[in-house]
């Protein structure tokens, strides 16, 4: 990592090429003041009454910014600052108490943010942590949230300040991609590009409101929560058929695709794919695969196939094959390669020329995501040491997402507490909540169907 030291205690580097493009795509409506692919984490918290949790919180929100100096990066044309902080000054930047708004309210508007934030809503006992995804990924905010709440229940350093040891490096940098392409690295980054650009281009989503004029509205979610025993019987199914309960919703997705592209009489597709975020995290090399660099954008993506004539269990088994064999040491060496050409795509000065006529429909897709079970990386009970002062936290819901100002609809699903759950993101200008409540519900409803459980409580009342 060529990172520089302009002041004590304060350091600079370039970014890397993911976290270029994520940049990049953060900020593509500045203009409204709104953030694109804002990644929030809520969770509620259950405390005794005798514990002073805004205290808490604050101290441990700037012990987390010492451990973890990424946090408090700040991004200048694509070169990251590594400024000192004080406690003053973080806590008065980034840690808010919200009483007059929900969780919901402020991620409807998510802001453009220079710096994260964590908020708490003492109606609720709600925690948010709102930070750009250039930064951190999914299972790393939840790292981050786990190891903050560590922080409430111990004895912090006093004079604490981060070294360069704790910035955490690209993460072309972290996987150890060579600076220089070899003719392998050039046919790999040829071959995935070329395949993640055919599936951009030819996904099918959902039918949407509005045309190419029509601008965005409110960031908005809906999502399924599976009781403890429905999980159990979904667990179980997707066992004895030898795939992943990733792999069927999965499935089940491509079957609801299939038959909404049959009922709207659009071109017939015979196989469905679409771009799936994939957790690098465990296949980087110490200390990079661990939770001491929670703070960094440490995730890749996929495109599974699945054909329009397999059976259900065929296209979840075949799903799952892909989820075990994507990664191998030719595409880790090409990350590089490939993040370097998608952000200089997007970031190269553009020809003076008159820009193409835009499509009468813009394009529309659904992702996926599975941050699989939380438990493994958010632990959810936290208790001192000394038992000083009944000083117990626990986590008694979670909630993940990201803000959405396009037509792209993302689908999450994860575990958390032995209750799996399905949670969509999505924006309010272009789609009813009853389109998105259908949408979920189809999606149980292809699991029962194939699977043979009954998921009662994922049927939403109207």
């Amino acid at each position: 990592m060529d990172c520089t030291q302009p002041a004590p205690q304060a350091w600079s580097r370039e970014l890397g090429g993911l976290e270029k493009i994520y940049r990049f795509t953060s900020r593509l409506f500045q203009d409204t003041g709104r953030e694109h692919w804002g990644l929030y984490t809520v969770c509620t918290l259950r405390f005794h009454h005798q514990i002073n949790i805004v205290a808490k919180l604050t101290q441990a929100w700037y012990a987390l910014r010492v451990e973890h100096p990424s946090l408090g990066a700040i991004v200048d044309d694509y070169q990251a600052d590594y400024p000192p902080h004080s406690f003053e000054e973080w806590t008065s930047l980034t840690f808010s108490v919200q009483t007059e708004k929900t969780p919901d309210d402020v991620i409807a508007d998510y802001p453009l943010l220079d710096l994260p934030t964590l908020t708490y809503f003492p109606t609720t006992r709600e925690i948010m942590l709102l930070v750009s995804h250039w930064r951190v990924d999914a299972i790393g905010s939840g790292m981050l949230v786990d190891r903050l709440l560590c922080l409430t229940t111990e004895e912090l350093p006093k004079n604490a300040s981060p070294g360069l040891e704790n910035i955490s490096p690209s993460l072309e940098d972290a996987a150890g991609a060579p600076d220089t392409t070899t003719p392998l690295i050039t046919e790999t980054a040829d071959r995935v590009t070329s395949t993640f650009a055919q599936t951009a281009r030819n996904s099918v989503g959902l039918a949407y409101k509005g045309g190419s004029s029509t601008s965005p509205s409110r960031s908005a979610y809906q999502s399924i929560t599976l009781t403890k025993d429905e999980t159990e019987m979904l667990v179980s199914a997707c066992k004895c058929h030898g795939f992943s309960v990733s792999a069927a919703v999965y499935a089940a997705l491509g079957t609801v695709i299939f038959n909404q592209v049959t009922t709207e009489s659009h071109d017939p597709i015979s196989d469905f794919a679409t771009i799936m975020a994939v957790s690098m995290r465990p296949h980087l090399p110490a200390p990079y695969n661990s939770s001491a660099h929670a703070c960094a954008a440490y995730v890749s993506s996929i495109t599974p196939r699945m054909h329009r004539g397999n059976s259900f269990a065929k296209s979840a088994a075949t799903v799952s094959s892909h989820f075990k064999n994507w990664h191998s040491k030719d595409f880790q060496e090409a990350l590089r390669e490939i993040y370097k050409r998608g952000s200089e795509a997007l970031l190269s000065p553009k020809p003076k020329v008159p820009p193409p006529p835009s499509p009468p429909r813009p394009p529309s897709g659904v992702t996926l995501s599975s941050l699989g079970v939380i438990n493994n990386f958010l632990k959810g009970c936290y208790k001192s040491p000394l038992d000083q002062d009944g000083a117990e936290i626990s986590v008694s819901s979670f909630r993940f997402g990201v803000s959405m100002l396009t037509r792209q609809i993302l689908l999450y699903v994860w575990t958390f507490n032995g209750q799996l759950q399905l949670s969509v993101n999505y924006n309010e200008a272009y789609y009813e909540s009853s389109t998105i409540r259908g949408f979920l519900t189809s999606i149980t409803g292809v699991l029962e169907r194939e699977l043979g459980t009954s998921l009662s409580s994922s049927r939403l009342p109207e």
